[in-house]
């Protein structure tokens, strides 16, 4: 069975295919932790679904879930999921403070990146469940600026 989920993970529209929804059905209740990365979880509208979707499949109170985002936009249902999910550790993928960041992630805005933070710091002080990182990719473009992500 999960030769042939992984091979429905591969197609356009593997949320959406029948052998990987049936190996939710069938698997969903034993999953411990969940890794949403690629696109953009907070924008793409697949990957908003898939994750409503999914939560008829698991025990979310059990389940750690672990979104990769570049922070330009705040996870819809945020605050629900909180209140849903055993624990919730939010990637946020930074490559520099305002124009460095904007010119690497362009056509990022560093103060709405900041403000979605911001938002983000504060729902974290209400739930203990949420945790919040930050994954840098060095490169020649921010390497003499990166100590300004600490400095934040």
């Amino acid at each position: 069975m999960r030769s042939e989920a992984s091979k429905a993970l591969a197609l356009k529209e593997w949320h959406a295919d029948e052998t990987f929804v049936r190996f939710l059905a069938e698997n969903g209740k034993n999953f411990r932790n969940i890794y949403l990365a690629g696109g953009e979880p907070a924008v793409i509208l697949k990957q908003k679904n898939f994750l409503h979707q999914l939560l008829q499949f698991i025990e979310p109170n059990t389940v750690d879930l672990v979104v990769n985002t570049n922070g330009t936009q705040l996870i819809a249902d945020l605050e629900a999921l909180l209140q849903t999910f055993k624990c919730i550790n939010i990637v946020l993928s930074v490559d520099g403070v305002g124009s460095v960041n904007e010119y690497i992630r362009y056509p990022s805005k560093w103060t709405v990146i900041e403000e979605n933070i911001q938002e983000m710091e504060s729902l974290k002080d209400k739930y203990s469940n949420l945790k919040l990182c930050v994954t840098i990719t060095v490169q020649i473009y921010n390497v003499f600026k990166i100590t300004e992500i600490f400095e934040r």
